[in-house]
């Protein structure tokens, strides 16, 4: 039974060649990192033995790719069920890539404009002018 370690804050350009490099000298069987990513950069690994996770927690601090990482025991438990949450979330999130939702129109102030010989109502059809430099709007041939 092998031993479960989480590494937190795991660099976006790492892979599991990078982080076998880290823990070089440590038994990791075939198949023994899994790379979730996510807002904490998760990652798990799995260790042959009980020594090896021992030896690769005194790692904890060290720097990967220049970045800072924090180790955590963990669980095959936990480890799958952070794997479950981020799978959950990717679909979701290419369901909304597939189907986006439109965009709520800007609402205006529910407070009323009064137009007056130098204003004007617009209307959200017409959209709102940007006045350029040297350019009066009242006298604009559209």
């Amino acid at each position: 039974m092998s031993v479960i370690i989480r590494l937190q804050n795991l660099p976006w350009s790492a892979n599991a060649a990078d982080i076998r490099t880290y823990f070089s000298g440590l038994s990791i069987p075939e198949g023994g990192v899994h790379i979730v990513g996510g807002e904490q950069g998760d990652a798990f690994i799995a260790f042959s033995t009980d020594e090896d996770a021992r030896q690769a927690m005194l790692l904890d601090g060290g720097k990967l790719k220049e970045i800072k990482i924090k180790l955590f025991l963990s669980s095959r438990t936990e480890m799958l069920k952070i794997i479950e949450q981020a799978r959950q979330q990717a679909i979701k999130l290419q369901s909304l890539i597939a189907n986006p939702q439109p965009s709520q129109p800007i609402t205006q102030s529910n407070q009323a404009v009064t137009p007056n010989d130098e204003t004007k109502e617009l209307t959200q059809e017409e959209g709102y002018r940007v006045k350029e430099k040297d350019d009066d709007v009242n006298n604009r041939r559209d």
